[in-house]
């Protein structure tokens, strides 16, 4: 079993608080020796799942792009795409906030946790989102 975690960077003390809350209850769901967690390395949401994974003494693969760029042979998007396909299941957590179809102010330039959940769903990963 894969599992990749994705999500928003920019997140508040409560939502952080929040987060950490969802990812340790996750995790907890799954046998860490059978299962191979991994993640974009983005500060925020996947860096505070690589914590909480390796507090209960599981291990994470990052998947780090070579570009800082969306597209390109290396950058997010091909990153993002890599992920995707290696993974089993997907969740992904999210800043309500920061989500750029609401008409509410948001904080954060790109969607790119949002971008590959719904790729994910588009490739028939299952995959879940959870707003934070």
């Amino acid at each position: 079993m894969i599992l990749c975690v994705v999500g928003s960077r920019e997140l508040s003390t409560r939502q952080r608080e929040n987060v950490v809350w969802l990812i340790d209850k996750v995790v907890s769901a799954y046998d860490l020796a059978a299962t191979k967690f991994i993640s974009g390395g983005a500060s925020g949401v996947d860096t505070i799942f690589e914590e909480r994974v390796m507090s209960v003494g599981g291990s994470f693969t990052r998947y780090e792009p070579g570009q800082r760029r969306w597209h390109g042979p290396d950058g997010f998007r091909a990153r993002n795409i890599r992920m995707v396909e290696d993974c089993d299941e997907l969740i992904c957590i999210q800043n309500f906030l920061a989500h750029p179809r609401l008409n509410t102010p948001h904080t954060e330039m790109t969607y790119g946790s949002g971008w590959t959940y719904e790729y994910a769903v588009d490739s028939g990963v299952v995959a879940r989102r959870y707003w934070v």
